[in-house]
């Protein structure tokens, strides 16, 4: 059996972040869209567990805004941005 070296919670909200960050960065969804699509019923609570995860607002991280990507677990997002129309 696979050992994890961190909580259940811990886990599943990375992995529900790491989602988000790539919503966020390759579609146009909006941030309520991609909350929904997360496991969060409320924008403004993922956009609370978003920040504390990564550090910046969900529309911070798609804006490229200072700091935007730099949250732990994120790999490189934002790296494929699309560019703005």
């Amino acid at each position: 059996q696979r050992e994890l070296r961190e909580g259940l919670f811990s886990y599943v909200t990375r992995i529900r972040m790491q989602e988000a960050s790539r919503l966020l960065a390759d579609t146009s969804a909006s941030v309520g869209q991609i909350a929904w699509q997360v496991g969060y019923r409320s924008e403004a609570a993922f956009s609370i567990a978003f920040k504390r995860y990564s550090g910046v607002q969900p529309r911070q991280f798609r804006g490229g805004g200072a700091g935007a990507g730099t949250g732990t677990g994120t790999g490189t997002p934002g790296a494929d941005t699309p560019s703005k129309h």
